[in-house]
């Protein structure tokens, strides 16, 4: 709203006065009424509202069930185990998720604790925590914007907001800017309580500077271009102001950035949906095979309690009580494989959903670029050059221009400025050119500075004598490392201000009386001193720095600047332009002792970009061979958008392209059409963002969002998994987010997605595994009950075996090594693809039916040869009669429990991979299968084989031969996989 009113008209609404602030008392009474200028944090969760948090599942809820029955069927240790399963499933989970906290705790703090205010017309610095709306706020180079303002004064102000609205470069702030005419224009009076703190610089605000938005008329500003206004958590990078304080705390368009993300729903992962479904299933089944069970034993006039106890030993057998830990622990395992590839992961499932992304949207500035402007192309002499190819010998002063007409500063360790100075900087110390030793050689004697209407800046500089100055000049590649202070200019040329906070202005920045003593003639041009030679040098916008230079360097010397050499310069502007780089002039001037912008000398063009990150391109080509799209969002110009999203290969049509504007008239039925075309959206707002996730959703994609500011929060927060920057990112980025990329790199996105893939796979082979195996159990007890003969299992039997089948084979499968090149090579899943799509149904349908053929085989084994050799018919009811010999029933189930321990261990080494034989398997990937079956088999020999535990299972010794013959029909599963397996080979 106030970026469309006028100076005076936000002074009066605010109730505060643009020379004195408020007063004390009144600032009280403000802070007392709106409260504290902070983001409210979220309660934070104790750790018993987490542990209880990871026991809301279904699947969970069941098992809960499962125990309580046992405990009241007294078969205590089947409770103990479920109830141990259970409680390392949330441990598991409080103690990862508190971990990922940790780590983020340790990237604080974003606002800005300190601000320098103006109340009752004195300037002091006081808690940012303690502003109000109307106090009056001092800003200069270096400080962090404190609150919402709207500016009143502008002195070449530029704020980098790229945070916040994604813009790569620092906006150029001016207060007199109005999007609406407002009603009451200021008329330019001083504000300074007659100090000019201008300094004779440009200041703009009032009625003589205002600027009218034709684009904005009847609507709100886009946030980029309210160049009126300065945003809380922003960074000034050069020139000063002051503004008034429209929006502190949540009210900021940082707070309600903030009030988005709380409202933001946490949504279950499709895995959690899966596995809930799952959990509803196996609900329903137990309580179905229970009734069955049941019914049959009365209508069989069977004995009632031992069939009840039965039954619900099966009810309980259906449900796999390993399952949630091995999801966990699986989950958990795959967070620390992340660790070491530079990702910490917030919440454990996230790592699944990765699996399942089909589009990644990510933010530009900071994500898919470095986020630090790099000059890509110099025009000298009349030829176009790659950066690292114009060498300073072809024209020094180039060079000089770029270095000396800087007010960036790049140290070690300690860089300040405006990008594109910096840019410079690095340009020049490629090829051994620091900035210390060139102003050593050469001091700053004064400067014109830059503004928005001359479009340039200009720095004079002493020349030393030609010998000197040839020395330095043979010197590149040989430049030494700067000190504390470096870039700096001498002390004896520097100006300073008295005041609270003011370190001291820009370099060469001097005052009129410090132009006079130096001897300057009117317009602020500095004479050197001493009977030194003087020259000056001015980079700026290439058509302005074009109008005023007569003159230009060629390769045969300075030449007259014809019309053959301008149209030479534009066409090369042109060429840069399309290639979206920004482009500035470097000019100088020698025949004028001051800093004149008249009459110059054309030294060449650089153009620089915020260049693409090397590892995105190849990210992005493997994102499309995996079938997943990626989608450039960004608050940045549309012309830059595209050109980025050009050269990685996100979008090759401009008609891919779409600006906030243009979606900020299309319905969401009309952008739920359209957004499959498009692949860079630019200029947008945060909530824009949110809106392009949704869009997706409504689809049916998975996305992911990626992004680093302020601005990418909501949407971070909005997608299926938000993944944030560490590095260079901002915490309120990193708090909404799933997971953190700690090296920045978008690379490591793909080898995240891999992780996933694999994660699901693992999982998806789990439970396929558990559930036929279960299936197993289920169809030989039922089969043989149905069949009237007694039952080919106890429930002790039951348990024994889903104690050796559902930990350590499921978990082995679970951590399983996949071939990750072949996984990146398939479709993403769909949102709502079953755990049982692909084949999963059939498989766990024909392994649990073959798995209770061979078990009811085992059963009837013993009856069917005794019936043979008796000479008695094979019939049920024989078969029926001779099981109710009390040593014949006992060695038929202990061939069966055997039978059905057995195959289940040999189903989980096929299940490693479906489709390729066991024998071209590398089993030493996987230690833990080979531990899990050797333990399993062991424990089944042991259970047949020693007398206290033939004892408690009711179990009758094995001789060789029957262990060899049981192997046999056990390994039936193993069989069965290298058919299908050899039948897959010869499709394939």
């Amino acid at each position: 709203m106030f970026e469309q009113w006028g100076i005076d008209e936000t002074a009066e609404e605010l109730k505060s006065d643009l020379h004195m602030g408020l007063k004390t008392e009144e600032a009280a009474r403000r802070l007392e009424r709106d409260g504290r200028n902070e983001m409210r944090a979220p309660r934070k969760k104790t750790i018993i509202e987490s542990f209880l948090e990871q026991l809301n599942d279904p699947l969970i809820y069941v098992l809960i069930v499962a125990a309580v029955v046992s405990v009241l069927l007294r078969e205590v240790s089947d409770a103990v185990i479920i109830g141990v399963v259970v409680a390392l499933n949330a441990a598991v989970g409080v103690l990862q998720e508190g971990k990922a906290r940790k780590a983020l705790e340790s990237l604080k703090k974003l606002t800005s604790p300190k601000a320098f205010v103006i109340r009752e017309g004195r300037r002091m610095e006081i808690p940012a925590a303690e502003l109000v709306r109307g106090d009056l706020v001092w800003l200069e180079a270096g400080c962090q914007v404190p609150a919402d303002l709207r500016l009143t004064q502008s002195a070449n102000l530029k704020i980098e907001e790229s945070a916040l609205t994604g813009e790569s470069l620092p906006i150029e702030k001016d207060a007199g800017f109005t999007g609406i005419m407002g009603k009451n224009i200021s008329q330019g009076k001083d504000i300074s309580q007659g100090k000019d703190i201008s300094r004779g610089k440009n200041i703009s605000y009032g009625k003589g500077a205002l600027h009218e938005s034709d684009g904005f008329q009847g609507e709100r500003i886009p946030l980029g271009d309210r160049r009126n206004m300065a945003y809380m958590s922003t960074i000034v990078t050069y020139g000063r102001g002051q503004g008034l304080v429209t929006a502190t705390g949540m009210d900021t368009e940082l707070g309600q950035i903030a009030t988005m993300i709380t409202e933001s729903r946490e949504e279950m992962t499709p895995l959690q949906k899966r596995l809930g479904e799952l959990g509803k299933v196996l609900s329903l089944l137990s309580l179905l095979l229970c009734a069955a069970l049941f019914a049959i034993a009365v209508l069989q006039k069977r004995n009632v309690p031992e069939m009840l106890i039965t039954a619900i030993s099966l009810a309980v057998a259906a449900v796999p009580e390993g399952l949630p830990a091995v999801v966990t622990i699986c989950l958990a395992l795959s967070v620390t494989r992340m660790v070491k590839v530079n990702t910490i992961v917030r919440r454990l499932p996230s790592v699944e959903t990765l699996g399942a992304v089909s589009v990644v949207c990510s933010d530009k500035t900071g994500t898919l670029t470095q986020n630090r402007m790099t000059v890509e192309k110099c025009w000298l002499e009349g030829r176009m050059h790659r950066a690292g190819e114009c060498s300073p010998a072809l024209c020094p002063d180039f060079y000089y221009g770029m270095v000396l007409c800087n007010d960036a500063a790049a140290g070690k360790g300690d860089r300040t400025g405006d990008p594109t100075e910096l840019a410079l900087l690095d340009l020049a110390a490629g090829f051994g050119m620091e900035k210390e030793e060139l102003e050593r050689r050469m001091p700053r004697l004064g400067e014109l500075s830059f503004d928005s209407d001359r479009k340039m800046m200009t720095t004079l500089h002493s020349k030393h004598d030609a010998t000197e100055n040839r020395q330095f000049g043979d010197g590149y590649g040989h430049g030494e490392g700067g000190g504390k202070d470096r870039g700096r200019i001498p002390g004896s040329f520097r100006s300073m201000e008295e005041g609270p906070g003011r370190q001291g202005r820009a370099a060469g920045e001097l005052r009129a009386a410090e132009f006079a003593s130096a001897g300057t003639r009117p317009g602020g041009w500095s004479f050197g001193s001493g009977g030194k030679t003087t020259v000056s040098y001015t980079k700026g916008a290439p058509d302005e720095v074009l109008k005023r230079c007569t003159r230009i360097h060629t390769p045969e010397g300075v030449a007259r600047l014809s019309e053959r050499y301008r149209r030479q310069i534009l066409a090369a502007v042109e060429e840069m332009s399309g290639e979206a780089l920004r482009t500035l002039a470097v000019a100088m001037q020698t025949e004028s002792p001051g800093a004149v912008e008249e009459d110059l000398t054309f030294l060449g063009l650089v153009g620089m970009k915020d260049p693409a990150r090397p590892e995105a391109a190849r990210a992005v080509a493997d994102f499309r061979e995996a079938g997943v799209k990626t989608v450039m969002i960004t608050g940045d110009h549309v012309d830059t958008a595209f050109a980025i999203g050009r050269q990685l290969g996100i979008a090759k049509r401009p008609e891919q392209c779409m600006t906030g504007e243009a979606l900020g008239h299309l319905s969401e039925e009309e952008l739920t059409d359209r957004i499959e075309d498009i692949r860079v959206f630019a200029r947008v707002s945060p909530a824009q963002k949110v809106r392009i996730v949704d869009g997706f959703r409504r689809r049916g994609e998975i996305v992911a969002m990626t992004g680093d500011g302020v601005n990418d929060a909501p949407s971070l927060k909005r997608a299926d998994i938000g993944i944030a920057m560490g590095k260079n990112g901002t915490d309120v980025a990193r708090q909404a987010s799933d997971m953190i990329l700690t090296d920045d790199n978008f690379a490591t996105i793909r080898r995240a997605i891999e992780e996933g893939r694999g994660v699901y796979e693992n999982i998806r082979k789990s439970v396929i595994f558990l559930l036929s195996s279960n299936l197993g159990e289920i169809v030989t007890m039922f089969f043989a009950v149905i069949c009237g003969m007694a039952s080919p299992l106890k429930s002790s039997h039951i348990l024994w075996i889903n104690l050796i089948t559902d930990s350590l084979p499921a978990l082995a499968l679970g951590i399983d090594k996949n071939d990750g090149e072949s996984l990146m090579k398939q479709q993403p899943r769909k949102a709502g693809e079953s755990l049982f799509a692909r084949g999963g149904l059939l498989c766990t349908c024909f392994y649990g039916l073959l798995i209770a053929t061979v078990s009811l085989t085992a059963f009837l084994m013993l009856p069917w040869a005794l019936l043979r050799t008796n000479g008695l018919a094979v019939t049920l009811e024989n078969l029926t009669q001779i099981l109710q010999n009390g040593s014949v029933l006992s060695k038929a189930q202990t061939y069966a429990f055997t039978v059905l321990g057995m195959s289940q261990l040999f189903h989980a080494v096929g299940m490693r991979d479906t489709q390729r034989s066991v024998f071209r398997m590398n089993h030493l990937e996987n230690r833990l299968m080979i531990l899990a079956c050797a333990a399993g088999f062991l424990l089944q020999f042991a259970v047949t084989e020693i007398p206290f535990l033939i004892q408690a299972f009711g179990t009758s010794p094995l001789s060789g031969k029957e262990w060899m013959r049981l192997s046999i029909l056990a390994a039936a599963p193993l069989f069965a996989h290298e058919v299908i397996a050899l039948t897959f080979r010869k499709r394939k």
